[in-house]
């Protein structure tokens, strides 16, 4: 299956692997650039090109057989710092306090979905409203093909009883049409995917932070009755 040991030995290597804390990147890539990219940058997703071509040229280096002090493959600190907003801290901060104005409602109002969703449910709204975008334009590709059929079907309807040409300018305008819808498609869709899975990390991140805040909170077997002594996250 392999010609050579070598091919074996390129697919054991990840993509990205746990950081060597002897190895130092040269130029350790520490910044929040998504924060920083501009509209271009945000829809094509190119604040991560020198990621990637950084992966690219190490991977390169590696199978040329090049000596370097750089790991063959992207570790940890090569990514990119974490957005403000998508920070532990910043996400429990924001989960504490929907969740301390929950905390002061009545036991049985209480909500633990109500407070996530007032906390982060602005990025999944944004997504739902993408995903709504890219249905409509699902519905757009039919008719266009419907039309364009129907154009070329007059042109040789007319071709055979006038022998007249069609007006290449309609056929190019529905063609540019379904180009564009497509192009719109592929954009919106993957700007869903981004912020539903940006939703899904800050929720984790809450729902974590939030449970085992709790459980040092707790009382159970072998803590103290005394509920003013302190505790390992006091």
């Amino acid at each position: 299956m392999f010609r050579n040991n070598e091919q074996r030995r390129e697919l054991d290597i990840p993509l990205v692997q746990s950081s060597d804390p002897d190895v130092v990147p040269a130029e350790p890539q520490r910044e929040a650039l998504e924060s920083q990219a501009g509209c271009w940058y945000t829809i094509t997703f190119g604040w991560m090109n020198r990621l990637i071509a950084e992966g690219y040229r190490r991977e390169v280096a590696r199978a040329r057989g090049q000596a370097s002090d750089l790991p063959t493959a992207l570790t940890e600190k090569d990514l990119y710092e974490l957005r403000d907003d998508d920070r532990p801290d910043v996400v429990m901060r924001a989960a504490n306090e929907l969740w301390a104005a929950e905390d002061l409602l009545p036991a049985e109002e209480r909500s633990l979905q109500r407070a996530l969703r007032r906390a982060f449910g602005g990025t999944y709204f944004a997504a739902a409203c993408f995903k709504f975008i890219y249905d409509s334009l699902q519905m757009v590709g039919p008719f266009v093909l419907k039309e364009l059929l129907g154009y070329l079907h007059q042109c040789k309807v007319d071709n055979i009883t006038s022998g007249g040409g069609c007006d290449q300018k309609v056929g190019f305008a529905w063609v540019g049409v379904l180009l564009v819808s497509n192009i719109l498609q592929t954009i919106v869709l993957h700007q869903y995917f981004h912020r539903c899975f940006r939703s899904g990390m800050r929720l984790n991140a809450a729902a974590v932070g939030l449970i085992y805040s709790k459980s040092l909170r707790i009382a159970g077997p072998g803590k103290t009755a005394d509920k003013k002594a302190p505790t390992a996250g006091s």
